[in-house]
């Protein structure tokens, strides 16, 4: 016989992530998603495991604001600290600690066990990035079986096709299982349907002294899976709740899923939602195989294809004929494989469509992917570097729509936060602290046992506006800033307003002297004048500084006052909010009042040596910390840039030598920031021996991001420093090639985007610009810089420009 139409045999075999054996372990297996509903594809030949997640599927429920006023407690930490009592400052801060996250969960496993004994070849197991599929293929006995797999965001069901070459050569069981309470009935011949709950509560994985995992038969989160088996030819029937496919020469497996989430704020338990019907009807609807993936793969790649990249693998060509797992290891062992640094780009891309669609749950620490019930960090929302790096790629890697669900988590937790704002630091407007989840939880987390360097944190919220503001400067669009936006920029401003004018009475920060002390930390014995503001308490996550006690010894503290990373998002807050009210002519209380605060926030300081300091008058505890917080106003902000403040520019790259030399770098995520850092002081090279880096030490087999364990981030983190490498529009223009290494000697980029809602591509030969073209939808004006030259381009609606290896300026 022969296989159905392979839709995706004209797509490029160099965005193939392929492996020559199945997964031996969860992370190992291919990740397949809709936004709503994950799969993990192992690809085993006689036992087939399918991991499977919903993304509304969390522990717990809707938060209760906490009727207990703990602000009064922040005037004690303020104390504290302002006077140099940093352990009693520590201990006072655990006293405005809430709750601990609830987890997300996974749903279940979907197993086939296939009734085909002997030893297989010619095996592979494939994702296809350009199409979205999966395939397992391999030969027993001269019969060639091929597993097919996707999910369909249209038909939101995931889809397998099972086929032979030889008829009647298909028998299998396949069976639902899950972790969580759950019991899996017969719905009909072919159809099984597993219905459960899940917990009330779950604690971190860290926390060995709570109760772990919580049970409620009246409360947690309701979830059922349908799963049906359409066969072509051959019997399919249910025994002992397992779907039993005999003597098939095709055969067509449908699973939906869903849960009675229906907000943040509604109980799960309580909801009129019915997971069974949903998912049942979700089968009923499902066409036949053929339609559901022609749907699937037009309404996957009229996002994916949007962009293209070739970083030229000059002749190492071959190298695409080896598994993914295998160019990984050569890498490792120092070849240089351009074409896996194209495919880590993309692959960052097709997780992001995978895993975050408008109307699904935003994208977590995993993305949609996890098979623990008590995962690593909760699964959940960290919100010191790793959801907002999550959408770092978003806006640049042209795929701006899949913010949407991270709209939605702002929007919630700004609910959530003003509460949370007047409880514990008895301020107006709204903020968020360093851990939340689909239940918007704000409250700075620990439950009075948690180190207060990541626990009581206070600018989550302050930084995922950023992230809504960047969405604005690559899209802009007067309208969503004024309904979307700008409220919650100026909600997060009004906080910030109220945590920073603190009712303290205390010196403020100043420039360092070059007298180091012998512990290595620095006098500020000088003050400026008295009126500039102090942030105090003031963290910089998750690191510390050192100290001398009344004793003499050297302590570590995490709560500071003004760090440099707090100062920076404050000042970086109250700039874009007075900029977006300029666009929407408004001028209000806040408005002004950040106009008024923003020349008393105190300034950035450097140390003797040259670097960006990260506290005042201390020395980092942890000199290669994972963690880059002190430099975020140089990325992904924007108040440090090379042509605007170049002395602060080479204080940063001190800082990162600083970092790097301390062996910072060592998990994905804090690797692909440092790849951002490096692109955007143009120190192509290293950002690309991060890259490099990052592929060989910092990723499992299938190219997923190994912190480790696997964290998403590290992926989206990659992807987006990549494109900074090759386009950069933070600085006021559009730079061309900013960061392009010597091993990119020849290439080409389409579909890139800039800030002012520019769309560029780019080809260059022996490392020189060869021609761009420039696209916009919007009239306007853009300016144009390459290697320090500048060139002006007045663009109207709709209209592209070419330029060849000249380039000469345009004015047209």
């Amino acid at each position: 016989m022969t296989f159905s139409p392979n839709l995706d045999d004209a797509t490029d075999g160099n965005l193939d992530v392929w492996l020559n054996e199945p997964a031996r372990e969860w992370h190992e297996a291919l990740p397949l998603g809709n936004g709503k509903i994950g799969a993990m594809v192992f690809g085993g030949i006689h036992c087939e495991r399918i991991a499977l997640n919903e993304d509304t599927l969390w522990s717990g429920e809707p938060v209760e604001p906490d009727p207990t006023a703990k602000w009064h407690h922040l005037q004690d930490v303020r104390r504290l600290t302002l006077a140099g009592e940093y352990a009693a400052a520590e201990e006072a801060a655990k006293q405005l600690q809430g709750p601990y996250t609830q987890s997300y969960l996974p749903l279940g496993d979907l197993v086939l066990q296939f009734d085909h004994a002997g030893a297989a070849s010619n095996y592979s197991r494939r994702l296809k990035l350009g199409d979205a599929t999966a395939d397992v293929v391999y030969t027993i006995h001269g019969v060639r079986y091929r597993r097919r797999h996707f999910v369909s965001a249209p038909a939101n069901v995931f889809v397998i096709q099972i086929e032979a070459s030889a008829p009647g050569a298909i028998s299998f069981t396949a069976s639902l299982t899950t972790q969580l309470r759950g019991n899996c009935s017969r719905v009909s011949s072919n159809r099984l349907l597993l219905s459960g709950t899940g917990p009330s509560h779950t604690d971190p994985p860290y926390i060995q002294s709570g109760p772990g995992i919580v049970y409620d038969d009246k409360r947690g989160m309701r979830f059922a899976a349908a799963l049906e088996c359409r066969v072509e030819d051959g019997d399919c029937e249910v025994v002992d709740g397992t779907l039993c496919v005999r003597n098939s020469t095709r055969v067509v497996v449908l699973l939906s899923c869903a849960t009675s989430f229906t907000s943040f704020d509604k109980q799960p338990w309580a909801s009129e939602r019915n997971a069974d019907t949903i998912v049942v009807a979700a089968l009923d609807n499902a066409e036949g195989f053929d339609n559901l993936l022609v749907e699937h793969v037009t309404d996957y790649r009229r996002y994916f294809s949007r962009v293209s990249l070739d970083l030229g693998n000059g002749d190492q060509e071959s190298l695409t004929m080896l598994p993914t797992d295998q160019r990984i290891a050569s890498v490792r062992d120092g070849m240089l494989d351009n074409g896996l640094a194209t495919l880590l780009f993309q692959y960052g891309r097709y997780l992001l469509i995978s895993s975050s669609r408008p109307g699904s749950a935003a994208a977590n620490l995993q993305g949609i992917w996890n098979e623990e019930v008590r995962p690593p960090w909760s699964s959940n929302y960290t919100l010191n570097i790793n959801v907002q790096m999550n959408y770092w790629l978003a806006e640049p890697a042209n795929l701006p729509e899949m913010t949407a669900p991270l709209f939605d988590l702002v929007n919630n937790l700004a609910i959530t936060g003003e509460s949370v704002a007047r409880s514990y630091y008895g301020c107006p407007g709204w903020c968020a602290g360093h851990n939340s989840d689909i239940w918007a939880r704000a409250n700075p987390v620990g439950d009075g046992e948690g180190n207060p360097a990541w626990a009581n944190w206070v600018m989550g919220g302050a930084w995922l506006v950023q992230n809504l503001w960047e969405h604005y400067l690559f899209n802009p669009d007067k309208a969503v800033l004024a309904s979307k936006i700008f409220p919650l920029m100026s909600g997060v401003a009004e906080f910030l307003l109220g945590f920073v004018d603190a009712p303290v009475e205390a010196p403020s920060l100043a420039r360092a002297t070059k007298d180091r002390s012998a512990d290595g930390s620095f006098e500020c014995p000088e003050m400026l004048p008295h009126t500039l503001l102090t942030i105090c308490p003031s963290t910089s996550p998750e690191n510390e500084f050192v100290y001398k006690d009344a004793g003499g010894a050297l302590l570590a503290a995490p709560i500071d006052k003004s760090t440099t990373f707090d100062c920076a998002i404050v000042r970086e807050v109250l700039t874009n909010t007075i900029m977006a009210a300029a666009v929407l002519g408004v001028h209000d209380n806040i408005v002004r009042r950040c106009e008024e605060t923003l020349p008393l926030l105190p300034s950035f300081d450097v140390a003797p040596e040259g670097h960006l300091v990260e506290y005042c008058g201390h020395e980092e505890y942890d000199r290669g910390h994972r963690h880059l917080s002190h430099l975020y106003g140089h990325h992904p902000g924007a108040l440090i840039t090379r042509t605007r403040t170049p002395e602060l520019a080479d204080a940063v790259r001190k800082a990162l030598n600083r970092r790097l030399s301390n062996g910072s770098g060592h998990t994905g995520w804090s690797r692909a920031w440092l790849i951002c850092q490096l692109a955007r002081l143009g120190d192509a090279e290293r950002a690309h021996d991060s890259v490099v880096k990052l592929i060989a030490h910092s990723t499992y087999p299938n190219l997923l991001d190994a912190h480790p364990p696997f964290q998403i981030d590290g992926n989206f983190g990659a992807t987006a420093g990549i494109a900074e490498m090759l386009l950069q529009s933070h600085d006021g223009f559009v730079d061309l090639l900013p960061a392009l290494p010597q091993a990119w000697t020849t290439g080409s980029a389409r579909g890139l985007r800039a800030r002012g809602a520019v769309e560029v591509d780019v080809h260059w030969r022996d490392g020189q610009l060869c021609n761009v073209t420039l696209r916009s939808n919007r009239k306007g004006e853009s300016e144009i810089r390459y290697r320090d030259r500048y060139y002006m381009w007045r663009h109207n609606a709709q209209q592209a420009i070419s330029l060849d290896g000249t380039f000469m300026p345009v004015v047209a």
